[in-house]
């Protein structure tokens, strides 16, 4: 079909609740705002659709989005932090100079598994359990968005 949809990266134009995985997306993002940080969001593939791959022209619309970044708020890439969510990402910025750069698992429920395996690997190696109860307060505690969002913003707020 001949659609087009147009949206904003992790649907922040929705209502707070649709899609649900959004809520997760904006509560990491309220939560940087809270803290004072200044948020810009852009995904790494600015166009979708079936089939659609990454290729090095998303690399290079990146880099000029990077650029119109510094030069409209006048930074230094020394005073912004990219977040990167998944493989895609880092390797992208990999490619362009950035500065200062956080990689994490995607956030996406698919990738709930992996964090819930960095939150006891944490918890093990620190030889804090404490931390992983935390997270999972009880044995029938699931991972969902609210200890995936924590765990990412904990994780951004340590490294920036």
């Amino acid at each position: 079909n001949n659609n087009i949809i147009f949206g904003l990266p992790y649907a922040v134009h929705m209502v707070m609740e649709k899609p649900p995985q959004s809520t997760m997306y904006k509560g990491i993002y309220n939560k940087l705002l809270s803290e004072g940080y200044s948020v810009y969001l852009t995904d790494i593939i600015k166009d979708w659709w079936k089939g659609r791959t990454w290729d090095p022209s998303d690399v290079d619309l990146f880099k000029e989005e990077w650029q119109i970044l510094q030069n409209d708020y006048n930074l230094s890439p020394d005073k912004i932090t990219i977040v990167c969510f998944g493989k895609k990402a880092e390797k992208a910025v990999n490619k362009i100079n950035v500065g200062n750069f956080i990689s994490l698992p995607h956030p996406s429920k698919l990738n709930w598994t992996t964090w819930k395996l960095r939150i006891f690997e944490k918890a093990v190696y620190s030889g804090d359990i404490n931390y992983a109860k935390k997270r999972y307060p009880n044995p029938s505690s699931r991972t969902n968005e609210t200890v995936v969002s924590n765990e990412v913003i904990d994780e951004i707020l340590a490294n920036i």
